[in-house]
């Protein structure tokens, strides 16, 4: 049977509202992989169960549905695009932008994003050598960048960029602070969190409607950022924060035998970005409705529960993963074909089942070729306390990351042991 969580419905609202993340890890390690809660007077229940997760996102995708919840409130901020909408409208958006996303455009996506990655770090060079500079705004800026060069075949100036980078920023902070505390419905009170937030949505809105074309809508150009700029950019930052722990991997990463390919044992550089993702995927929790009684895994799924699947959690399951909690890129040495042990649909960096993200190739080669690039021409120190992981629309930066840029280097890292302190170099 599903096990209940004991927690009260009024205590949750407030618990979840404060830290999501903690709050469905008490869940999980309170009541187990499949549990059902209550927020106030709504229904939950968390699957963190593989096989599960496999049966509802999958094999029965049709039968649990987007509807209301989180996808509501950022309907609310992004307008209805691929990562709001339900149904046939979100069918009709799939069909259309999948064209654009095939391993086609592969090859006119790399010399884009190389040349934006280029013109960043000289930028980077030229303002920030001496001084420190936010990162997280920085690799967010140049997110929208690369997807305005390769998707939107735009170019877009550095002071649009950081436009983009603190509209997303105050959507991710302030506008989940709006949503759980219900003030998105009445966004004209005259309130400071509404001014933050409706001036965001506007630098969202102009910015769609300037790259707006007959292929892209300003509604699917909203979703596109708003999923596709900072998951990259923040995945690029916990790589950083976790390689200046853990500086051997840098040593690993250069040293790979010449000629080795994407998809071998030796691309080192995979093997990281994955444990990244493992650690902190970007979508760390996303919601199914069920309109009707529906069985699953055996057991009944009452009508009008949200299930509640947490990439973040399954990630870090101990039943799965081998210390869950440690850095280690070689549990990825056979790339994403998971070790022996380990179920299939452990691993969900980029969800599962039919609404699975449409953008994966483009992210996962931004990233590679940022955080390639980076490690190459650049050594920063980490000048700030390192931020946490905080439960958001996606996951975040409890902080912005400072950082310092040490040197500039034309060949390989060379790193040397660095002490677990609040300040850190790659």
């Amino acid at each position: 049977m599903i096990r209940y969580s004991e927690t009260n419905p009024v205590q949750s609202y407030l618990a979840i509202s404060k830290n999501p993340l903690e709050f469905l890890s008490h869940v999980q390690k309170t009541s187990g992989d499949f549990a059902e809660f209550r927020i106030l007077g709504f229904r939950y229940c968390l699957v963190n169960e593989p096989q599960l997760i496999k049966e509802a996102l999958v094999e029965k995708s049709d039968a649990f549905v987007i509807q209301g919840g989180a996808s509501k409130g950022l309907a609310r901020l992004i307008g209805n695009g691929i990562l709001t909408n339900r149904g046939k409208n979100w069918k009709h958006s799939r069909q259309s932008l999948l064209p654009h996303f095939q391993q086609s455009a592969m090859e006119h996506w790399h010399s884009a994003i190389q040349s934006c990655v280029a013109e960043s770090l000289a930028r980077w060079k030229e303002n920030f050598s001496d001084e420190p500079f936010l990162l997280n705004r920085e690799l967010l800026a140049l997110s929208f960048r690369i997807k305005c060069s390769t998707l939107f075949n735009s170019v877009s100036t550095f002071e649009e960029a950081e436009e983009f980078a603190d509209a997303i920023w105050t959507l991710q902070l302030d506008g989940m602070i709006r949503y759980t505390n219900g003030i998105d419905f009445v966004p004209w009170l005259p309130l400071p969190l509404n001014r933050r937030v409706n001036s965001a949505v506007r630098t969202l809105s102009r910015i769609a409607r300037r790259l707006e074309t007959p292929e892209f809508p300003a509604d699917e150009i909203r979703s596109l950022l708003f999923a596709g700029a900072e998951s990259p950019a923040n995945t690029i930052c916990w790589a950083l924060l976790l390689l200046s722990r853990n500086p051997e991997w840098i040593d690993r990463l250069f040293n790979q035998p010449p000629g080795h390919r994407r998809d071998s044992e030796t691309d080192v550089l995979a093997q990281i970005l994955n444990e990244v993702m493992r650690l902190y995927p970007a979508g760390w929790a996303f919601e199914r409705y069920a309109p009707q009684e529906f069985p699953l895994g055996g057991r009944t799924i009452r009508k009008r529960t949200r299930l509640m699947f947490s990439p973040f959690l399954l990630h870090r399951n101990s039943r799965h993963w081998p210390e869950p909690e440690k850095f280690d890129p070689s549990r990825f040495a056979r790339g994403t074909a998971l070790s022996s042990g380990i179920p299939a649909f452990s691993f969900l960096p980029f969800g599962a089942g039919p609404r699975s993200c449409i953008g994966s190739r483009l992210a996962v080669s931004e990233m590679r070729t940022v955080l390639s690039a980076i490690l190459n021409e650049v050594r920063l120190q980490i000048v700030s306390p390192p931020p946490e992981p905080r439960g958001s629309f996606k996951i975040r930066l409890s902080q912005p990351l400072v950082v310092k840029m040490e040197s500039q280097i034309d060949r390989r890292p060379q790193p040397s042991p660095v002490p677990n302190t609040e300040t850190n170099s790659v």
